[in-house]
């Protein structure tokens, strides 16, 4: 089958497949609604003695809340929600879930924390906020 013809086929099979219904189940989920777990960083750092560009982290657990405490404040008795960081307590996740010393976030520039404080953020607020 030629390149022509092999599009052809792919159109039409497609077109069959648009009567279907789509089964998006957790294994089959969109990649758009994926989480991404790093960050790039915009000035490299220095962690377990090596230069480190690029932070990955786990999701957290209850016992990372536990040790680390909450880093996220909602506030919902004003007229809008509001969302405050602990940094403290931020500081300390982040170590925790991007497995890196605290010394380490200490070297962090401003953008690049306060980038990663907001990417972690999701994990501490309930569906929707």
């Amino acid at each position: 089958m030629d390149d022509k013809t092999q599009a052809t086929a792919a159109m039409n099979d497609t077109a069959q497949d648009e009567d279907k219904p789509v089964d998006l189940s957790m294994d089959e989920a969109p990649a758009a609604e994926e989480q991404s777990f790093d960050h790039i960083l915009s000035k490299p750092i220095q962690a377990h003695g090596e230069e480190v560009r690029e932070l990955h982290w786990r999701e957290p657990t209850g016992g990372d809340i536990e040790k680390a405490g909450n880093p996220v404040y909602l506030d919902f008795s004003g007229s809008a929600p509001s969302i405050t960081f602990n940094e403290k307590k931020m500081a300390n996740m982040m170590s925790r879930l991007c497995g890196v010393p605290p010394s380490s976030i200490h070297q962090l520039t401003a953008k690049d924390w306060n980038a990663v404080a907001w990417k972690l953020f999701k994990f501490f607020t309930p569906p929707g906020a």
